[in-house]
């Protein structure tokens, strides 16, 4: 059984921009619940939109305050559960508690988006799947994808390992190089 129901919510975050920015309102935070945003330009005076990083576990726990334009922000965790199976073992997820995913929106799609009728813009869409992913793959298959990904992020809450008790770490990937984060790390 396949559930596209992040996916497709995700999906519906990016044909809301879409019309928001039809009608030229271009100053927008567009909020499909807690793991599916998409955030246009930034408020007056403002270089990004706040948003911040919370341990599921204890959403009082502030993991990570980031700035983001521009961008995607889709997040996927195990708060409810066991409900991300491996496909390659049929196991659930593991050794970690929650993935955050930032995604540009390409400048030259956005343009392309007002004056076609070809594919529409899916950042939201595709950060909404990248973060179901990055619950199960490697370290280094996420290093890999965002290396390979412009502007693209991660934010992992990883279980602290099971010799030792105490609070899950956040690992960051991705984000450096010049002009490459559309979401950048505030403390």
């Amino acid at each position: 059984r396949i559930d596209l129901g992040g996916i497709g919510k995700g999906y519906a975050v990016d044909l809301m921009a879409e019309l928001l920015e039809e009608w030229d309102l271009d100053r927008a935070l567009v909020h499909g619940g807690f793991s599916s945003v998409l955030v246009l330009e930034a408020p007056a005076d403002h270089d990004g939109w706040p948003l911040t990083l919370s341990d599921p576990g204890d959403p009082s726990r502030v993991l990570a305050r980031i700035s983001v334009r521009q961008a995607a922000l889709g997040a996927s965790g195990l708060r409810k559960g066991d409900h991300i199976v491996d496909p390659r073992s049929g196991q659930p997820a593991r050794g970690r508690r929650a993935a955050w995913v930032a995604v540009p929106r390409p400048e030259v799609a956005r343009l392309e988006a007002r004056t076609n009728e070809g594919p529409r813009l899916a950042a939201a869409a595709v950060a909404d799947a990248l973060t179901t992913a990055f619950m199960l793959l490697s370290w280094e298959e996420i290093d890999a994808l965002c290396e390979q990904g412009p502007g693209l992020e991660a934010w992992i809450l990883a279980e602290p390992a099971e010799a030792r008790q105490g609070e899950a770490s956040l690992l960051h990937f991705g984000g450096s190089g010049p002009g490459s984060p559309p979401a950048t790390r505030k403390r």
